[in-house]
């Protein structure tokens, strides 16, 4: 059932809010602190590889980088021009698709430069992000997961609470708790389907069996019986508890993927109708660029320590001169001093 799309929009806003909680400072204006403040925490967590990575295809990383920063730059450059809340409400459902399509194209760079095949769906992308982030180390949003049971890279002393309600204030109590609701839900969601995928493949398992016996009984010379009714069947404990383990830790790109899906399909509405005012369609519109900027930040500066500065320098010097207007002070070009 549809759900009413001012629930849709409080509950996405809050998780939203939760996750830029752990991005940056939600009081900080300036793209310059947001960008120092990410940099020192990138690089005080030890998570930035210190080998170069030769052999790999440095054509297929940059074009990678090419589509997310293209992207990123659209996404700036509207969020820049458009002022009025009905057009910021609308440009919030393409926001939230090209939220995600950052993701996507910064991690299949990444992997490349890391000596991955590019990941070419979006599963093996979810795969390869959960892969490359889910390692244990502190550094929310991005390394933050929830695997079968629990939550990954947590600091000490935080407890998430996923009973909690998604409209609950989001603050700096609140929002692990938060983002880890965003995070179990979009599992579970996951989770179910699985298990559904697995009462059909049982229900199809007994349907082929009984045929088989009734092959054999018509074959024997008996007279055929009427097919019954084949309901799915149910799934035990050791079956269920199968699913979940194997299926491994979602992240914050599971999160937006799910967001995606509803925007296009289940809730398209969301975003125009479920805002009561104004000022709510701005914050979440600055969610998702912040999200998208400091994603791809995240990626660059593992990038460039993967194909040397020189060269990474280079791709964005380039990209710069020939894609952005002189007097835009955005996107790639605010970051470029961190390459240089």
């Amino acid at each position: 059932m549809t759900r009413k799309p001012e629930k849709s929009f409080l509950t996405l806003a809050n998780y939203l809010c939760a996750f830029n909680s752990m991005l940056v400072n939600l009081n900080s204006t300036s793209y310059q602190n947001f960008f120092n403040s990410i940099n020192s925490r990138i690089a005080s967590s030890g998570i930035l590889p210190n080998l170069r990575r030769d052999h790999v295809d440095y054509n297929l990383i940059r074009n990678c980088l090419h589509s997310a920063w293209v992207t990123e730059y659209l996404m700036l450059i509207t969020r820049k021009l458009i002022r009025e809340g009905e057009f910021i409400r609308l440009s919030n459902n393409w926001n939230c698709i090209q939220a995600y399509y950052i993701f996507y194209y910064s991690t299949q760079a990444l992997a490349v430069a890391k000596g991955y095949p590019k990941p070419d769906s979006h599963p093996k992308t979810q795969n390869i992000f959960c892969t490359l982030w889910g390692r244990t180390v502190i550094l929310p949003p991005w390394t933050f997961s929830c695997p079968c049971e629990g939550f990954l890279n947590v600091p000490p002393g935080i407890h998430v609470d996923t009973s909690i309600h998604p409209w609950t204030n989001c603050d700096e109590n609140s929002a692990w708790s938060l983002a880890g609701k965003a995070l179990y839900t979009t599992r579970r969601e996951k989770l179910l389907k699985k298990e559904r995928e697995k009462w059909t493949r049982k229900r199809r398992a007994r349907i082929k069996a009984w045929k088989e016996i009734e092959k054999q009984r018509i074959i024997k010379g008996k007279d055929p019986r009427e097919k019954p009714n084949f309901r799915l069947p149910h799934l035990n404990h050791e079956e269920k508890q199968k699913i979940d383990i194997n299926l491994r830790p979602f992240t914050i790109m599971d999160y937006l993927y799910r967001l995606r899906i509803k925007t296009n399909y289940e809730d398209s509405n969301m975003f125009t109708d479920g805002p009561t005012n104004e000022s709510d369609s701005i914050k979440v519109r600055d969610y998702f660029c912040r999200l998208a900027s400091g994603t791809i930040f995240l990626h660059e500066l593992t990038i460039c320590n993967l194909v040397g500065r020189n060269r990474f320098a280079n791709w964005v010097r380039t990209w710069i001169e020939q894609n952005m207007l002189q007097d835009i002070q955005i996107g790639l070009r605010s970051r470029q001093r961190f390459f240089n």
